[in-house]
């Protein structure tokens, strides 16, 4: 048997149970009459738009990560399947494990280190959270806010900080020390590696390009929700 149907039929016979694994835990608490009589009701159409719309979150997410990555020699369609996987993952295990998977894959895929492949998640989820403390900010000036609200944004606002800082030292630490500098163990390597991707000069036009696709996936997001309600006949306000 070739090598590449092993794999094939190695893949079915793994994946195909823990696939069905994760979709009972996804379901195991869900009322599933509740389910079909809120789809039943529910306009086809735009619901079939907010599937696709969901879609297209996936790939402003896929081609953001693929930017901070710089890994030409990885296709983008392998990029969106390991984000959509890594959210799976994420929605039904604890721990944010989805992402420790989508850095252990792009290592495998780009022949990257353990480390670099983690540096390039952080640097994806920091795109997000700054965009969504923003939207938060904005979102506060907009509505009415209780205390809560403010104080979650302020909160929100502090890690956002906290990461700049991190940044920095990350920089200022490589700036000290030799590019060609290993630690002998194992997680040594690990922190060594992931601080330099924290390091390395972004300029001023990656963050840009990040931080646009990362505004595209959740503005296309909002669109999907909005979409969602409007198919169960609730009007949402911008």
């Amino acid at each position: 048997m070739s090598s590449a149907r092993s794999r094939g039929l190695l893949t079915a016979l793994v994946g195909v149970p823990v696939g069905l694994v994760f979709l009972w835990l996804a379901l195991r608490d869900a009322d599933l009459e509740a389910v079909r009589r809120s789809l039943q009701e529910a306009d086809a159409g735009l619901v079939a738009l907010a599937i696709a719309a969901f879609g297209v979150v996936y790939a402003f997410q896929s081609a953001r990560w693929r930017k901070i990555a710089s890994t030409p020699g990885v296709r983008l369609a392998r990029f969106y399947e390991m984000t959509v996987s890594g959210v799976a993952v994420n929605n039904v295990l604890p721990g944010r494990i989805g992402d420790l998977l989508r850095a252990r894959w792009l290592g495998l895929a780009a022949r990257m280190p353990a480390g670099r492949a983690f540096g390039t998640v952080i640097l994806d989820r920091a795109c997000d959270f700054a965009v969504l403390v923003c939207l938060l900010v904005v979102g506060i000036a907009a509505v009415a806010s209780s205390e809560w609200l403010v104080r979650l944004a302020a909160g929100s606002l502090l890690v956002l900080g906290a990461f700049g800082v991190v940044l920095f030292f990350a920089r200022t630490y490589i700036g000290r020390r030799e590019r060609g500098r290993r630690g002998r163990g194992l997680v040594r390597r690990l922190v060594r590696d992931t601080v330099e991707v924290l390091a390395e000069p972004l300029g001023r036009r990656r963050p840009v390009v990040w931080l646009g696709l990362s505004l595209g996936a959740w503005a296309t997001w909002a669109i999907a929700a909005g979409l969602v309600a409007r198919s169960l006949g609730l009007d949402l306000s911008v």
